[in-house]
């Protein structure tokens, strides 16, 4: 997935707090060790050095936790929150379970910044109905798998459909990497 974010200036915009996936996948709780589900990586176009410009905002720690029920009031004294303040080129690297969003966008300027991000079954075919038996042949299930081969089942609109044996699918000739090895921050 990729997409691209610009927040002009809006004093009346209050900000917002989500994780990604919706209500499947914020009810996930992750540990330290969890396989990573989605991870993203937002680039910063524009210097963000100022509190209330639009800023990428987090809640430090939140990707530990549940999400709160939809009733329940998300602020800062949840759990700590921080408005990034970034120079263009930057980049912010977090997983789908983060509690995240924008600040509101007091300044004069707009905020751009794309966002890349990896979602083990995310991918979906919208631009071919699939790819040729010759070529699907060559591949391995876990390619298959990461290039959006989710099974017969798998039909367009249902966004939560889960393949089934994917750990085992994605785990085929690799080797899990120590948790010494992960990026920092990603866990």
């Amino acid at each position: 997935m990729a997409q691209v974010l610009a927040r002009p200036p809006n004093p009346e915009f209050g900000g917002y707090i989500h994780t990604d996936g919706g209500e499947a996948l914020q009810r996930l709780r992750v540990t330290e060790t969890s396989l990573l589900l989605q991870l993203k990586i937002q680039y910063f176009l524009t210097d963000v050095d100022r509190l209330n410009s639009g800023n990428f905002t987090l809640f430090l720690g939140s990707h530990l936790r549940l999400y709160p029920e939809q009733d329940e009031e998300v602020g800062g004294e949840v759990l700590g929150v921080m408005q990034l303040r970034v120079n263009a080129g930057d980049a912010a690297i977090f997983c789908h379970s983060l509690w995240y969003g924008a600040a509101p966008n007091r300044s004069r300027r707009r905020r751009k910044s794309p966002i890349f991000c990896y979602g083990q079954m995310c991918f979906r075919r919208f631009d071919f109905v699939a790819p040729s038996s010759d070529l699907l042949s060559r591949w391995t299930p876990r390619q298959r798998r990461l290039l959006g081969e989710l099974g017969e089942k798998w039909k367009p609109g249902p966004y939560f459909y889960g393949p089934g044996h994917q750990v085992e699918v994605m785990r085929q000739g690799t080797v899990p990497p120590r948790h010494s090895e992960l990026p920092i921050g990603i866990t």
